[in-house]
């Protein structure tokens, strides 16, 4: 079965073979350009997408990095207090209500802890402070 184009043109008109010629050839290749330029937006437009998403990721990683820059600055300077030395030396009642009143008086400070607590070496808590929801410190 062959296929014969003489014989499928004659039976078209003069207008339906300048239809299809001109499909043939001005449509395909205005679609193989479209199609490129489809694939390239396409590429740019993931190109860019993965320069903000890793834009995003070092500016939270830095938000991490300082966040536990801060804490570990914050963990010292209540650990050279004093009042703490002084739990953590000998343990008695009055060193943990003191530690108590300098741990509420530094949560009221930092909003961005929810809990502080002191434990002793064994891993008992001895301190303990926590913010509730509405932003009040409660011991």
């Amino acid at each position: 079965m062959t296929f014969r184009l003489n014989r499928f043109a004659r039976h078209l008109s003069i207008r339906a073979k300048l239809v299809v010629a001109f499909v043939l050839f001005a449509g395909l290749p205005v679609a193989a350009v479209g199609g490129v330029g489809a694939l390239h937006a396409l590429a740019l437009l993931s190109h860019g997408l993965e320069s903000r998403l890793r834009t995003e990721t070092t500016l939270r990683a830095e938000t991490v990095r300082r966040t536990m820059s801060q804490s570990e600055a914050d963990v010292l300077f209540l650990a050279a207090l004093p009042t703490v030395r002084a739990l953590a030396a000998h343990g008695d009642p009055r060193s943990a209500a003191a530690v108590s009143e300098a741990f509420f008086g530094f949560a009221r400070s930092r909003p961005m802890y929810d809990q502080m607590r002191y434990l002793d070496p064994r891993g008992r808590e001895l301190v303990r402070v926590d913010r509730d929801a509405s932003g009040r410190v409660v011991v």
